[in-house]
C-alpha cells in the first residue's frame, strides 16, 4: 500500500518495480491529506518477469496537479490488471499515461481508467498497448470512461494500439 500525502507542495516519484518470475505484486496507491495545492508527478517503471502477476489500484483525492505514468514491460505468461479511478474538481489537473509493452507470448493485460471531471478541471489519458512480433496469444484490453460534470471541464483521451502480431486478441 502506498499512501501519498498531499501535505507537501511538490513531489516527484520515480519508482522501479521488478516482479520476479512467478511472483505477484498488488499495488494500491491512495492520495490523502488536506492540501489541495499539492503537485505530484509519479513515474512507475514495472518489469514483469515470466508467470508473474501485477494488480494496480488507486484512488485520488484533491491534488492540484497529478501526473501518473505507468511504464510496464510484460513477458511470457503474465497477468496485468490495472484499475484506476480519478476525480478532478475545482481547477485540478490530472494526467495519466499507461504504456503496456507485451514482449512475449501468452500474456494478458486489462487496463481500466475512469474519471469524473467538474468545474474548470482537466483530465487527460493516453493509453498505449504495444504487442511485439513474438508475442503470440496475447489478450490485451484497454478501457477509458469519463464523466464530464460541467461544460467548462475538459477531457482528452488517446487510446493507442501498436500490434505487430496477428495471433492476439486486443480491444
Amino acid at each position: 500500500h502506498e499512501n501519498v500525502s498531499n501535505n507537501d507542495i511538490l513531489r516527484f516519484y520515480n519508482i522501479v518495480y521488478i516482479v520476479r518470475e512467478g511472483a505477484e505484486l498488488r499495488l494500491s496507491r491512495y492520495y490523502t491529506g488536506k492540501d489541495t495545492s499539492a503537485m505530484h508527478l509519479h513515474h512507475s517503471k514495472i518489469i514483469q518477469h515470466p508467470a508473474s502477476k501485477l494488480t494496480i489500484k488507486n484512488q485520488n483525492n484533491n491534488c492540484y496537479y497529478l501526473q501518473e505514468f505507468f511504464d510496464i514491460t510484460v513477458y511470457q505468461d503474465c497477468l496485468t490488471d490495472i484499475d484506476l479511478k480519478y476525480s478532478a474538481e475545482n481547477s485540478n489537473s490530472v494526467h495519466v499515461i499507461t504504456d503496456i509493452k507485451h514482449i512475449d507470448k501468452n500474456s494478458k493485460s486489462n487496463v481500466s481508467v475512469r474519471s469524473t471531471v467538474d468545474d474548470i478541471s482537466k483530465f487527460s489519458f493516453v493509453g498505449n498497448i504495444n504487442v511485439n512480433e513474438k508475442a503470440e496469444d496475447v489478450d490485451a484490453r484497454l478501457e477509458n470512461k469519463n464523466l464530464q460534470l460541467s461544460s467548462t471541464a475538459s477531457i482528452i483521451t488517446e487510446p493507442r494500439l501498436d500490434i505487430r502480431n496477428k495471433n492476439i486478441s486486443c480491444t
